[in-house]
């Protein structure tokens, strides 16, 4: 069911790509991999940003992010609840950097085309 406060929900996904880039930093692939905690955070920050995708809802995330395999990262989100022994690390530290940023950006857009930044 779509959100009854997409600002909110953009701002949600935001707060959380910009925690899960600062829990990444510079680190490449093994040194992210090596520290349990920073893997456990970043994960966190991915099911809420699925949480928040769902909760906008599928159509308006499309017309959001247009450019982003939103389908993709949502199932991540339920990969990491309900399925974690299956989690490729390497593939969250590709998301981290390769996706975040643009999926950010679109969030950025559409919170300042609701005139809420």
């Amino acid at each position: 069911m779509p959100s009854s406060d997409e600002a909110q929900r953009l701002r949600d996904i935001v707060e959380n790509i910009d925690n899960a880039r600062a829990y990444v930093g510079e680190r490449n692939h093994a040194a992210f991999a090596a520290d349990q905690m920073r893997v456990d955070a970043v994960e966190r920050c991915i099911e809420r940003m699925a949480e928040a995708m769902i909760k906008i809802g599928e159509a308006r995330m499309g017309e959001i992010a247009p450019d982003i395999p939103l389908p993709a990262l949502r199932q991540l989100g339920n990969i990491l609840r309900h399925e974690y022994g299956e989690v490729d690390i390497r593939l969250i530290h590709a998301i981290v950097a390769e996706r975040m940023p643009m999926l950010r950006a679109a969030c950025d857009r559409a919170l300042n085309a609701l005139g809420d930044q």
